[in-house]
Protein backbone atom coordinates (compact mmCIF):
# COMPACT_ATOMS: atom_id res chain seq x y z
CA UNK A 1 0.00 0.00 0.00
CA UNK A 2 1.35 3.09 -0.59
CA UNK A 3 1.40 6.44 1.37
CA UNK A 4 -0.36 9.91 0.50
CA UNK A 5 2.89 11.02 0.41
CA UNK A 6 3.65 9.02 -2.64
CA UNK A 7 0.60 9.94 -4.54
CA UNK A 8 1.80 13.46 -3.94
CA UNK A 9 5.11 12.89 -5.03
CA UNK A 10 3.77 11.24 -8.37
CA UNK A 11 1.89 14.62 -9.14
CA UNK A 12 4.76 16.73 -8.00
CA UNK A 13 6.61 14.43 -10.64
CA UNK A 14 4.44 14.93 -13.51
CA UNK A 15 3.80 18.96 -13.24
CA UNK A 16 8.14 18.95 -12.62
CA UNK A 17 8.62 17.10 -15.99
CA UNK A 18 6.83 19.52 -17.74
CA UNK A 19 8.32 22.46 -16.67
CA UNK A 20 12.12 20.87 -17.20
CA UNK A 21 13.68 23.18 -19.81
CA UNK A 22 17.32 23.58 -21.12
CA UNK A 23 20.16 25.36 -18.91
CA UNK A 24 23.14 26.21 -19.32
CA UNK A 25 26.11 24.18 -19.47
CA UNK A 26 27.01 22.09 -16.25
CA UNK A 27 29.96 20.20 -15.22
CA UNK A 28 29.42 16.32 -14.10
CA UNK A 29 32.51 16.32 -10.98
CA UNK A 30 33.28 12.94 -9.07
CA UNK A 31 34.83 13.47 -5.72
CA UNK A 32 35.91 10.44 -4.18
CA UNK A 33 38.78 9.86 -1.86
CA UNK A 34 42.27 7.80 -3.26
CA UNK A 35 41.67 4.73 -2.00
CA UNK A 36 45.56 4.58 -2.91
CA UNK A 37 45.83 6.57 1.06
CA UNK A 38 43.62 4.17 2.83
CA UNK A 39 44.57 0.81 4.13
CA UNK A 40 41.06 -0.35 4.38
CA UNK A 41 39.99 0.68 0.86
CA UNK A 42 43.46 -0.89 -0.18
CA UNK A 43 42.26 -4.18 1.17
CA UNK A 44 39.17 -3.93 -0.96
CA UNK A 45 40.75 -3.31 -3.84
CA UNK A 46 42.50 -6.16 -3.24
CA UNK A 47 40.11 -8.64 -2.70
CA UNK A 48 37.18 -6.82 -4.51
CA UNK A 49 33.39 -7.94 -3.80
CA UNK A 50 31.14 -8.33 -7.11
CA UNK A 51 28.36 -6.91 -8.33
CA UNK A 52 25.34 -8.20 -7.60
CA UNK A 53 22.42 -8.55 -10.31
CA UNK A 54 18.86 -9.14 -10.17
CA UNK A 55 15.62 -9.16 -12.27
CA UNK A 56 13.16 -6.33 -10.53
CA UNK A 57 9.40 -7.48 -12.21
CA UNK A 58 6.52 -4.78 -10.98
CA UNK A 59 3.53 -6.44 -10.22
CA UNK A 60 0.25 -4.87 -8.17
CA UNK A 61 1.98 -4.89 -4.72
CA UNK A 62 5.02 -2.87 -5.66
CA UNK A 63 4.07 -0.79 -7.99
CA UNK A 64 2.25 2.44 -8.30
CA UNK A 65 1.47 4.47 -11.30
CA UNK A 66 5.25 5.29 -12.86
CA UNK A 67 6.83 3.80 -9.83
CA UNK A 68 7.70 0.70 -8.94
CA UNK A 69 9.78 -0.20 -6.24
CA UNK A 70 12.43 -2.72 -5.24
CA UNK A 71 12.72 -5.82 -3.11
CA UNK A 72 14.25 -4.43 -0.14
CA UNK A 73 14.08 -7.43 2.08
CA UNK A 74 15.74 -9.74 -0.58
CA UNK A 75 18.19 -7.10 -1.02
CA UNK A 76 18.58 -4.68 2.08
CA UNK A 77 21.03 -2.86 -0.12
CA UNK A 78 18.07 -0.89 -2.00
CA UNK A 79 17.33 0.86 1.67
CA UNK A 80 20.62 2.74 1.54
CA UNK A 81 20.26 6.05 -0.27
CA UNK A 82 24.01 5.98 -0.91
CA UNK A 83 23.53 2.70 -2.77
CA UNK A 84 24.68 3.63 -6.83
CA UNK A 85 21.89 1.33 -8.32
CA UNK A 86 22.01 0.48 -12.12
CA UNK A 87 19.34 -0.27 -13.75
CA UNK A 88 18.30 -1.09 -17.43
CA UNK A 89 15.03 -1.97 -19.51
CA UNK A 90 14.76 -5.35 -20.39
CA UNK A 91 12.05 -7.51 -21.67
CA UNK A 92 12.08 -11.77 -22.53
CA UNK A 93 10.39 -11.34 -26.03
CA UNK A 94 10.51 -15.54 -26.73
CA UNK A 95 8.14 -15.74 -23.60
CA UNK A 96 6.24 -12.53 -24.31
CA UNK A 97 7.42 -9.83 -22.23
CA UNK A 98 6.16 -6.92 -21.79
CA UNK A 99 8.49 -3.81 -23.43
CA UNK A 100 8.55 -0.84 -20.87
CA UNK A 101 8.04 2.38 -23.46
CA UNK A 102 10.07 4.31 -21.39
CA UNK A 103 12.90 5.12 -20.48
CA UNK A 104 13.89 5.43 -16.79
CA UNK A 105 15.47 6.74 -13.33
CA UNK A 106 15.90 5.61 -10.19
CA UNK A 107 14.25 7.01 -7.22
CA UNK A 108 14.51 6.91 -3.63
CA UNK A 109 11.91 7.64 -1.25
CA UNK A 110 12.73 8.95 1.96
CA UNK A 111 9.55 8.01 3.59
CA UNK A 112 9.74 4.21 2.73
CA UNK A 113 13.73 4.30 2.89
CA UNK A 114 13.58 2.70 -0.31
CA UNK A 115 14.76 2.56 -3.50
CA UNK A 116 12.97 2.30 -7.08
CA UNK A 117 12.72 2.62 -10.78
CA UNK A 118 10.60 5.76 -12.25
CA UNK A 119 9.44 6.09 -15.93
CA UNK A 120 10.32 9.52 -17.12
CA UNK A 121 7.44 10.43 -19.06
CA UNK A 122 5.16 9.63 -16.74
CA UNK A 123 3.61 6.71 -18.08
CA UNK A 124 2.01 3.90 -15.74
CA UNK A 125 4.59 0.33 -15.40
CA UNK A 126 2.92 -2.18 -16.81
CA UNK A 127 2.18 -5.19 -14.85
CA UNK A 128 5.00 -7.81 -15.61
CA UNK A 129 7.65 -5.57 -16.85
CA UNK A 130 11.18 -6.40 -15.70
CA UNK A 131 14.14 -4.74 -15.40
CA UNK A 132 17.31 -5.73 -15.00
CA UNK A 133 19.22 -4.39 -11.42
CA UNK A 134 22.62 -3.85 -10.11
CA UNK A 135 24.30 -3.25 -7.29
CA UNK A 136 27.81 -2.25 -8.04
CA UNK A 137 30.04 -3.93 -5.05
CA UNK A 138 33.54 -2.76 -5.12
CA UNK A 139 35.29 -4.40 -8.56
CA UNK A 140 34.40 -1.90 -11.04
CA UNK A 141 33.95 2.18 -10.06
CA UNK A 142 30.93 3.53 -9.11
CA UNK A 143 29.67 6.87 -8.10
CA UNK A 144 26.37 9.16 -8.18
CA UNK A 145 27.38 12.66 -10.06
CA UNK A 146 25.53 15.92 -9.56
CA UNK A 147 25.90 18.28 -12.32
CA UNK A 148 27.30 22.58 -11.68
CA UNK A 149 27.49 25.05 -13.78
CA UNK A 150 30.70 24.84 -15.53
CA UNK A 151 32.37 25.08 -18.86
CA UNK A 152 32.53 21.53 -19.98
CA UNK A 153 29.01 20.54 -18.60
CA UNK A 154 28.51 16.99 -20.27
CA UNK A 155 32.55 15.50 -18.40
CA UNK A 156 32.19 12.63 -16.82
CA UNK A 157 35.67 12.21 -14.92
CA UNK A 158 37.49 8.98 -14.15
CA UNK A 159 39.72 8.89 -11.28
CA UNK A 160 43.01 8.66 -11.61
CA UNK A 161 43.98 5.91 -9.53
CA UNK A 162 41.11 3.47 -11.57
CA UNK A 163 43.02 4.29 -15.21
CA UNK A 164 44.71 1.39 -13.97
CA UNK A 165 42.23 -0.74 -13.72
CA UNK A 166 41.06 0.37 -17.38
CA UNK A 167 44.12 0.56 -19.31
CA UNK A 168 43.01 4.22 -20.96
CA UNK A 169 39.88 6.05 -20.77
CA UNK A 170 39.00 5.39 -24.33
CA UNK A 171 38.79 1.38 -23.85
CA UNK A 172 36.61 2.75 -20.57
CA UNK A 173 32.96 0.54 -20.55
CA UNK A 174 30.63 3.02 -18.61
CA UNK A 175 26.76 2.28 -17.90
CA UNK A 176 24.81 5.37 -16.67
CA UNK A 177 20.94 5.40 -14.25
CA UNK A 178 19.60 8.50 -14.34
CA UNK A 179 18.75 9.74 -10.73
CA UNK A 180 15.42 11.69 -9.69
CA UNK A 181 15.32 13.31 -6.56
CA UNK A 182 12.81 16.15 -5.40
CA UNK A 183 13.83 18.72 -6.67
CA UNK A 184 16.66 17.52 -8.85
CA UNK A 185 16.66 18.34 -13.18
CA UNK A 186 15.53 15.37 -15.12
CA UNK A 187 14.00 15.07 -18.39
CA UNK A 188 12.73 11.92 -20.53
CA UNK A 189 15.20 12.01 -23.33
CA UNK A 190 17.73 9.21 -23.95
CA UNK A 191 21.06 9.47 -22.31
CA UNK A 192 23.81 8.56 -23.95
CA UNK A 193 27.57 8.77 -23.95
CA UNK A 194 29.99 9.41 -26.31
CA UNK A 195 33.74 11.14 -27.12
CA UNK A 196 34.26 13.94 -29.17
CA UNK A 197 36.45 11.23 -31.40
CA UNK A 198 37.48 7.65 -31.22
CA UNK A 199 41.28 9.39 -30.17
CA UNK A 200 39.81 11.57 -27.45
CA UNK A 201 40.27 10.50 -24.09
CA UNK A 202 37.31 12.15 -22.52
CA UNK A 203 33.90 11.04 -22.36
CA UNK A 204 30.68 13.21 -22.13
CA UNK A 205 27.10 12.65 -21.48
CA UNK A 206 24.68 13.84 -24.00
CA UNK A 207 20.53 13.95 -24.18
CA UNK A 208 19.48 12.54 -27.28
CA UNK A 209 16.77 15.00 -27.92
CA UNK A 210 19.24 17.96 -28.24
CA UNK A 211 18.89 19.07 -25.39
CA UNK A 212 21.60 20.45 -22.97
CA UNK A 213 22.60 18.58 -19.93
CA UNK A 214 20.91 21.22 -17.26
CA UNK A 215 22.44 22.19 -13.09
CA UNK A 216 21.91 20.02 -10.48
CA UNK A 217 20.76 16.51 -12.85
CA UNK A 218 22.16 13.22 -11.31
CA UNK A 219 23.63 10.42 -12.87
CA UNK A 220 24.45 6.84 -11.33
CA UNK A 221 27.93 5.42 -13.12
CA UNK A 222 29.66 2.31 -13.32
CA UNK A 223 32.78 1.82 -15.11
CA UNK A 224 33.74 -1.57 -15.27
CA UNK A 225 37.38 -3.06 -14.18
CA UNK A 226 39.30 -4.63 -17.13
CA UNK A 227 39.05 -7.72 -15.11
CA UNK A 228 35.29 -8.02 -16.07
CA UNK A 229 35.79 -7.65 -19.34
CA UNK A 230 36.52 -11.60 -20.03
CA UNK A 231 32.51 -12.10 -20.10
CA UNK A 232 32.37 -10.38 -23.84
CA UNK A 233 34.03 -12.16 -26.61
CA UNK A 234 36.56 -10.83 -28.33
CA UNK A 235 34.79 -9.92 -31.71
CA UNK A 236 32.44 -7.72 -29.97
CA UNK A 237 34.07 -6.19 -27.07
CA UNK A 238 32.27 -2.91 -25.55
CA UNK A 239 31.11 -1.99 -29.09
CA UNK A 240 28.51 -3.89 -30.15
CA UNK A 241 26.67 -2.73 -32.37
CA UNK A 242 26.64 -1.29 -36.31
CA UNK A 243 27.85 0.97 -38.33
CA UNK A 244 28.28 2.63 -41.98
CA UNK A 245 25.29 4.52 -43.20
CA UNK A 246 23.24 2.37 -45.29
CA UNK A 247 22.09 -0.47 -44.17
CA UNK A 248 19.16 -0.69 -41.03
CA UNK A 249 18.47 -3.46 -38.52
CA UNK A 250 16.01 -4.38 -35.70
CA UNK A 251 18.44 -6.02 -33.30
CA UNK A 252 21.67 -5.60 -31.93
CA UNK A 253 23.54 -8.82 -31.06
CA UNK A 254 25.25 -8.07 -28.31
CA UNK A 255 25.91 -11.81 -26.68
CA UNK A 256 25.01 -14.73 -28.53
CA UNK A 257 24.12 -18.80 -27.40
CA UNK A 258 28.14 -19.77 -26.68
CA UNK A 259 29.14 -17.06 -25.65
CA UNK A 260 30.62 -16.39 -22.13
CA UNK A 261 28.07 -13.88 -20.28
CA UNK A 262 25.27 -14.77 -22.54
CA UNK A 263 23.54 -16.37 -19.18
CA UNK A 264 24.07 -13.42 -17.17
CA UNK A 265 21.72 -10.55 -16.04
CA UNK A 266 22.77 -7.59 -18.63
CA UNK A 267 23.29 -4.01 -18.95
CA UNK A 268 23.85 -1.74 -21.76
CA UNK A 269 24.38 2.60 -22.30
CA UNK A 270 24.23 3.82 -25.62
CA UNK A 271 27.48 5.18 -27.31
CA UNK A 272 27.14 7.66 -29.88
CA UNK A 273 30.86 8.94 -30.16
CA UNK A 274 30.80 8.24 -34.35
CA UNK A 275 27.04 8.39 -35.07
CA UNK A 276 25.65 10.07 -37.35
CA UNK A 277 23.72 13.45 -35.28
CA UNK A 278 21.31 12.52 -32.58
CA UNK A 279 19.72 9.15 -32.19
CA UNK A 280 16.61 9.51 -30.37
CA UNK A 281 16.20 5.77 -30.19
CA UNK A 282 13.63 3.80 -27.74
CA UNK A 283 16.35 1.03 -26.68
CA UNK A 284 15.86 -2.21 -24.39
CA UNK A 285 17.49 -5.35 -23.88
CA UNK A 286 15.79 -8.34 -25.49
CA UNK A 287 16.49 -12.03 -23.78
CA UNK A 288 16.08 -14.36 -25.79
CA UNK A 289 16.13 -18.41 -24.25
CA UNK A 290 16.31 -20.74 -27.18
CA UNK A 291 18.97 -20.34 -27.89
CA UNK A 292 20.17 -17.61 -25.45
CA UNK A 293 20.84 -14.47 -26.72
CA UNK A 294 21.08 -10.65 -25.30
CA UNK A 295 20.11 -8.06 -27.82
CA UNK A 296 18.94 -4.47 -28.36
CA UNK A 297 15.93 -3.24 -29.81
CA UNK A 298 13.77 -0.27 -30.19
CA UNK A 299 10.15 -0.49 -28.00
CA UNK A 300 8.23 0.62 -31.53
CA UNK A 301 9.86 -2.34 -33.21
CA UNK A 302 11.67 -0.06 -35.76
CA UNK A 303 14.64 -0.49 -37.81
CA UNK A 304 17.69 0.64 -36.23
CA UNK A 305 19.20 2.75 -38.70
CA UNK A 306 23.17 1.40 -39.33
CA UNK A 307 24.66 4.84 -38.44
CA UNK A 308 27.71 3.78 -36.20
CA UNK A 309 26.02 3.09 -32.60
CA UNK A 310 27.79 1.22 -30.60
CA UNK A 311 26.44 -0.34 -27.47
CA UNK A 312 28.55 -0.41 -23.38
CA UNK A 313 27.49 -3.57 -22.02
CA UNK A 314 27.90 -5.84 -18.83
CA UNK A 315 26.71 -9.04 -18.27
CA UNK A 316 26.75 -9.79 -13.84
CA UNK A 317 26.42 -13.11 -12.86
Amino acid sequence: MKTKYQLLAYSFYSIFIITVGCAEKAQLNITTEDPANNDSNQLVKSIPIEPTAFYHIANPENTNGSLTFLDAEAHPEVSNLKTNLIVSNVTFNSIGGVINNSNIAVYFDPLQSQWGILNLNGNPIKNGTRFSVMIPGSRGYDARMTTTNAEDGDVIHIPQYFLENIGTPQTARLIVTPVYELGSSISPATISIRRDSDTSDVWRIRKENGGNISSNEKYNIYIASSSQYDTFPSDRNQSAGISGSVETTKTISILKSGDIGVNGIPFFTLDTTVSEGFENLSLYLSIGLVPASINVRERSNADIENTGLRIHHLSVH
